[in-house]
């Protein structure tokens, strides 16, 4: 597609095969080279004379002049003066320019077609200049009408009816172009409400005799508009459609060579000012040859003179001269038409090359003279050449015509063969071996010069040749298939039928290749009549047959071996399906299913090759490797009688107590529980890891041959367990039994111990073991019995202590101890201080009752520290008067208590104190003292061993006081010492008993 660009027109030239680029001209009916005038050419001589001769000199057909002047001429025509028009017109005539009248502006349309109009008032001053000057004649008018873009389509349609009105308003002899932008593809109905096309198509209808499409670019492109917006690109729709039309040189290129900076005529890729003469004509011969074979295609236009083109700019020579022609030489085919790409050569003195190759329309213009006289040229078209001598000076077109080949490839019966069943892909023989085509309908096609070629088929990925076939005589050349058919037998000789499998049949042709499956048993298809090797895949096997001739042969047969698959016992009978059936399989390019036995049997057809076979059965799998079944079609498997024994330390079989076997074939599988110490099971003869399952343990075997020792034994070790003391004497029942367990998937019993021992048959393993004694529990882990069947226990002796704050034992008062084992358990009382015990070596909490109060220790571990001991702290409870005095028996005794789980008498003071041993613990205490008593809470006395009660004096200020309420009313003496605390008192002097606070250590005041 291409791409809407709207940029403004300036001029154009249209440039011909003869004119513009040496070494590279266009094609001979591309004839049009025209040039744009727009700068004052006319008005001197010299510059008229410049013009016609540069133009001449350049190749120029066509000078499209632009002669309207604001001003009116002498003859009251707004042109130049008719005197400068006819002198330019008479000697550009004399040099075989034609001169076209350039006219138009963007409100043309607009303005209509009226006779009054200023459009055809335009046109009617050619005419009347043409009618007063009739030896230098306008040879045509070209309108260059640009309206503004976006058009509508009725603006679209106006610049028709304008195009239109004035090709009906100019004479018939006086030629008409106009120049158009390359996007105008708009479909519009024209005449209105006619009928609907793209703008240009319309325009290419009228009748016109050139039509310059403004695609300007400064390259050529190709006519693939998504690789670059280039000339082709922009300009092939317009050719493309103008070829329907049949209308020659209609359309012209336009080409831009002015300095777009300044006059803002696009972007730099519309013109080639940048670029120069040379570019510009490489360029334009890259859009000839493109366009070379087209009808319609009648050159080029090149906007404009004097602005670089043909002006002596830098890069821009005055002239841009043709080359010089000489002989052609033409290739054309077998009808006629033009062959592009041939090469040429003619001899003189050596072959000499000829410089490029025949264009669209088969021709190829050489530089020899034609004065040459006779020579012999060669013609090189795909790949092949023929010769040729000719009297280029009677005739200067030498020309080649080649003849149409057409290969066939038809079938067995004769028939084309149809696309359906395949395409042929054909080559022939010139040099090496060249492509020919590919055939539709069975037949390709291809001009070839008229030689005699070898030529080759490719079908169904064979190849056959056939040699030296002159084409000039025979054109035709034939290939014919063979109708090949495979079958397919069992081994009755009867065709396989499909319910019995089909079979996959190939062929080797380069590679092997499909050729079809079987229907009934056979297979058909056709193929060239050559030799091959075939291939039969049945039932996941493959069978090959080699060399032979399809042509003398077509039928190609394949028979299968009727194979069966036996499983024998131990004693050579067939396996019955009580036993167990055997699941049979053969290597195919993997392991494919053959069947189950029945009886002991499996059968099976397959291809008479060498295969392996396996047996499973009680989920094991023997192989057997490389049995021709051709030779041989019996395979037999035979099992092997296998015992499991499970025997004791001795060496006996263990009659009374059962054992579970298993046996390892892709997972451990059950063989059978033993019975009077054995168990028994037919298997293949293969290697296997046996298993015995005894006392919730498990023993393994590994890689055991049955084939070669069928007898698997287990035999257990005699484990005896010891519990002893601290002494290393075992344990006597009348301290105590110990309970055994042993880990095998869990905790196992084992049996309790008689005189320290208990003793039991287990698989020779790896166990731990546990003793259970005075309710604690110690584990062993990892003993093997198999090298150390004794486990031994042994106690420590455990002392517990409870010793004073001077750190003597306490012989006269006992302690309670207990340890946690599972719970707290009694370990003993003290005597003389101490209380020991047997224990495992285990770590323990301990506890000391003491005093009524409990003291724990957490964690001692006996095995390394057995003395465990609790000492006692000297805890003194004083009580001090109100001046921090120790209070004298004088003044009073107080009496002590403590909170060991209930209040427990401490002592009475002495001269202001108490003692006593305790446990290290916190206690709360209490004073009792004048009939009051004080409280203090959470003392640590480990921390602190010393415990201070404080009283306060009081004093009646009034000295009335006579009493206090404590318990009762007690009699109050002036100043007396009181615990801190509130209290009642009584006055004697009618004052009201008063409820006063008194704190300790301080002179408290009352009434």
């Amino acid at each position: 597609m291409k791409r809407l660009m709207v940029f403004m027109l300036v001029a154009v030239v249209v440039l011909g095969s003869v004119g513009l680029w040496s070494r590279l001209p266009v094609s001979a009916e591309a004839s049009v080279h025209a040039l744009w005038i727009f700068s004052d050419e006319v008005s001197t001589p010299a510059a008229r004379d410049t013009l016609v001769q540069r133009s001449a000199a350049s190749g120029v057909t066509d000078l499209y002049l632009s002669v309207y002047r604001s001003a009116l001429n002498s003859a009251g025509r707004r042109m130049y003066q008719d005197s400068d028009i006819a002198d330019l017109i008479g000697k550009a005539h004399l040099h075989g320019l034609a001169v076209w009248a350039a006219y138009g502006n963007t409100d043309w349309p607009a303005i209509g077609c009226s006779p009054s109009s200023w459009p055809l008032q335009r046109m009617a001053e050619v005419v009347a200049y043409d009618t007063a000057n009739p030896t230098a004649q306008f040879d045509g008018v070209i309108l260059d009408v640009e309206p503004p873009e976006p058009q509508s389509e009725a603006a679209y349609q106006s610049l028709l009816t304008l195009y239109q009105c004035t090709r009906a308003f100019l004479p018939g002899n006086l030629q008409l172009a106009v120049a158009i932008r390359f996007f105008w593809d708009t479909a519009v109905a024209f005449p209105v409400g006619g009928s609907v096309k793209p703008v240009y198509q319309h325009i290419a209808d009228l009748n016109l005799d050139h039509i310059v499409v403004m695609g300007y670019r400064d390259f050529a492109g190709t006519a693939a508009c998504a690789e670059g917006d280039g000339l082709i690109c922009l300009d092939q729709d317009e050719i493309a459609y103008a070829d329907t039309l049949l209308k020659p040189n209609l359309i012209l290129v336009g080409l831009e060579t002015a300095n777009c900076a300044p006059s803002e005529c696009g972007p730099e890729k519309v013109t080639f000012y940048e670029e120069g003469q040379a570019a510009l004509n490489s360029e334009a011969q890259l859009v000839a040859t493109h366009f070379g074979g087209h009808i319609s295609f009648g050159g080029f236009a090149i906007h404009r003179y004097n602005a670089s083109y043909l002006s002596g700019l830098p890069a821009w020579p005055t002239e841009n001269p043709p080359p010089p022609q000489g002989v052609i030489v033409k290739l054309l085919d077998s009808q006629g038409h033009g062959l592009a790409g041939a090469s040429a050569q003619y001899y003189d003195a050596g072959w000499q090359t000829i410089p490029g190759s025949t264009d669209a329309s088969g021709t190829l213009v050489t530089g020899i003279p034609t004065t040459r006289g006779n020579l012999t040229f060669r013609m090189t078209y795909a790949h092949a050449s023929t010769d040729m001598a000719q009297n280029v000076t009677s005739n200067p077109i030498v020309t080649f015509q080649t003849a149409h080949v057409t290969v066939e490839l038809r079938d067995s019966a004769g028939n084309l063969m149809p696309d359906g069943e395949g395409t042929g892909a054909v080559q022939y023989y010139a040099g090496g071996w060249r492509d020919f085509g590919t055939t539709t309908g069975g037949q390709a096609s291809k001009e070839l010069l008229p030689l005699t070629y070898s030529f080759s088929m490719n079908y169904a990925f064979a190849r056959q040749e056939k040699g030296g076939q002159n084409v000039a005589a025979n054109p035709t050349v034939t290939f014919q298939t063979a109708s090949v058919t495979v079958e397919l037998r069992d081994s009755a000789g009867n065709l396989m039928p499909d319910g019995a499998g089909t079979g996959a049949v190939q062929y080797y042709a380069g590679g092997w290749r499909t050729f079809g499956a079987t229907a009934g048993g056979q297979a058909s298809k056709e193929l060239l009549p050559l030799t091959y090797s075939f291939s039969m895949s049945y039932a996941f096997a493959r069978q090959e047959k080699g060399g032979q001739n399809t042509a003398t042969s077509p039928t190609v047969t394949f028979q299968t071996a009727h194979v069966t698959v036996e499983l024998r016992d131990s004693a050579g009978n067939l396996m019955p399906d009580g036993a167990g059936v055997g699941t049979v399989q053969y290597y195919a390019g993997g392991w494919r299913t053959f069947g189950a036995t029945a009886g002991g049997q499996a059968s099976r057809e397959l291809l008479p090759l060498t295969y392996s076979f396996s047996m499973s059965y009680a989920f094991a799998r023997q192989e057997k490797g490389g049995q021709n079944t051709a030779a041989s079609p019996t395979v037999t498997f035979q099992t092997a009688h296998v015992t499991v024994e499970l025997r004791d330390s001795a060496g006996n079989l263990m009659p009374d107590d059962t054992g579970t076997v298993q046996y390892y074939a892709g997972g451990w599988r059950d063989f059978g529980a033993t019975a009077g110490g054995q168990a028994s099971k037919e298997l293949l003869p293969l290697t296997y890891s046996f298993s015995m399952s005894y006392a919730f343990a498990r023993q393994e075997k590994g890689g055991q041959n049955i084939a070669t020792s069928p007898t698997v034994t287990f035999q257990t070790a005699n484990v005896t367990v010891e519990l002893r003391d601290s002494a290393g004497n075992l344990m006597p029942d009348g301290a105590g039994t110990g309970t055994v367990q042993y880990y095998a998937g869990g905790w196992r019993t084992f049996g309790a111990t008689a005189g320290g021992q208990a003793s039991k048959e287990l698989l020779p393993l790896t166990y731990s073991f546990s003793m259970s004694y005075a309710f604690a529990r110690q584990e062993k882990g990892g003993q093997n019995t198999a090298a150390s069947p004794t486990v031994t226990f042994q106690t420590a002796h455990v002392t517990v202590e409870l010793r004073d704050s001077a750190g003597n034992l306490m012989p006269d008062d006992t302690g309670t101890v207990q340890y946690y084992a599972g719970g707290w358990r009694t370990f003993g009382a003290t005597a003389g201080g101490q209380a020991s015990k047997e224990l495992l070596p285990l770590t323990y909490s301990f506890s000391m009752s003491y005093a009524f109060a409990r003291q724990e220790k957490g964690g001692q571990n006996v095995a390394s520290t057995p003395t465990v001991t609790f000492q006692t702290a000297n805890v003194i409870v004083e009580l001090k008067d109100s001046a921090g005095a120790l209070m004298p028996d004088s003044a009073g005794t107080g009496a002590v208590q403590y909170y060991a789980g209930g209040w427990r008498d401490f002592g009475v003071t002495v001269n202001g104190q108490a003692s006593k041993e305790l446990l290290p613990l916190t206690y709360s205490f209490a004073m009792n003292y004048a009939f009051a008593r004080q409280q203090l809470n959470g003392q640590d006395v480990n921390a602190n061993q010393t415990v201070a009660f404080q009283t306060g004096q009081v004093h009646s200020v009034s000295g009335t006081a006579v009493q206090y309420y404590a318990g009762g009313w007690r009699s109050f003496v002036q100043d007396m010492q009181l615990l801190p605390g509130m209290y009642t008192f009584r006055f004697n002097d009618g004052n009201p008993n008063q409820a006063v606070p008194i704190s300790g250590g301080i002179a408290n005041s009352i009434h």
